[in-house]
């Protein structure tokens, strides 16, 4: 009697066990600038920690630690499906996927750099003939709902500088992007600290958000760079890119997601967004002028730059195989970052 008792008892406690687990919530969320789509995978900070990531040019795979349920914004402009623990994104006419884990808040990074669209339809085929069209002949030029912002080829007058804070990306465990032997953590680290010494020869009060190989939250970047009272800031991070790109905060809040809604709070970047307009196009310009390449100028949301009380601008060179960032070419960067700041010397 007591054993016939027991088994009923049992399994309603196992089935009780069994619906108590929830899963674990997944957020997604993109940005799509020129040839570049940045994919944004957050949620815990264990559940990111023990994600596994294989990227390629065809899919991405995420593995996470237990079952979960997928937010996303409906325009995503990937295929996604979700299976148990598995979440997979197919990309198509991609050229370079990479991905690397972030914190603070704990995230999966995933930037894909896409194909333009007359390069991939084309691939493998022969062009039928050589001979010149006519403007008659000419397709039109396609237009766009954003249009890629180029640099301007005169800069604007920028106020002069005091102090400034300089914010060599990620550290620590936090690599960034990394390959053959490079890793973005060390490089960005080294142009800060050149690019403060050359600064300092000039006569300006330096601040560096770490000097050493080490981790800083978000926040501890954010409150440090706002206590020196700056009279502009640079974060110094790389890009998959072949090309460089400066970005400023945008004044636009339309699809801000929560966290930037958070750090955007005392809305403390909107009364300096002339001017960090005026530094990011001078340094475009000047980085365009120094390595004669074409420079992407950007607007984004990003928290960091959101957060600052002061002149922002977030500078990324292009980490490929083709660059290995040896004095010169460090050198060079510096160089132009410093026209771009003085442009009227």
């Amino acid at each position: 009697m007591k054993r016939s008792l027991f088994i009923p008892f049992a399994l309603i406690w196992l089935s009780t066990a069994l619906f108590a687990q929830t899963s674990t919530e997944v957020s997604l969320r993109y940005i799509k600038r020129d040839d570049l789509v940045r994919i944004v995978i957050q949620s815990d900070d264990d559940f990111i920690r023990n994600a596994n990531t294989i990227t390629s040019t065809t899919s991405i795979k995420v593995e996470f630690p237990s079952v979960f349920e997928l937010k996303r914004p409906t325009d995503f402009i990937f295929e996604t499906s979700k299976k148990d623990r598995l979440l997979t994104i197919t990309v198509k006419d991609t050229s370079d996927v990479r991905a690397y884990k972030l914190v603070s808040p704990a995230r999966i990074v995933i930037e894909v750099k896409t194909r333009p669209q007359d390069a991939a339809q084309t691939e493998g085929q022969k062009p039928l003939q050589d001979k010149p069209q006519t403007d008659a002949q000419k397709p039109p030029v396609p237009m766009t709902s954003h249009p890629p912002q180029e640099t301007p080829e005169t800069p604007d007058k920028v106020m002069p500088f005091r102090t400034v804070v300089l914010d060599p990306g990620h550290g620590g465990y936090d690599y960034g992007i990394f390959g053959n032997d490079l890793k973005e953590k060390d490089i960005s680290l080294t142009i800060a600290k050149d690019l403060g010494s050359a600064l300092q020869k000039k006569g300006l009060k330096v601040f560096l958000t770490r000097k050493v190989d080490q981790s800083i939250p978000l926040h501890e970047r954010i409150g440090f760079s706002n206590s020196k009272n700056p009279d502009v800031f640079l974060s110094i991070h790389a890009t998959p890119s072949d090309r460089f790109a400066v970005t400023k905060a945008t004044a636009d809040e339309t699809g801000s997601d929560a966290a930037v809604k958070l750090y955007r709070l005392s809305s403390r970047q909107n009364r300096h967004l002339d001017k960090s307009k005026a530094v990011a196009q001078n340094i475009a310009a000047a980085v365009k002028g120094e390595f004669k390449t074409a420079t992407a100028a950007r607007e984004l949301p990003l928290p960091l730059l959101m957060s600052l009380d002061a002149p922002a601008v977030l500078i990324e060179y292009p980490l490929t195989a083709e660059r290995t960032y040896d004095q010169k070419d460090r050198d060079r960067i510096i160089n132009a970052i410093i026209k771009g700041l003085f442009v009227n010397e």
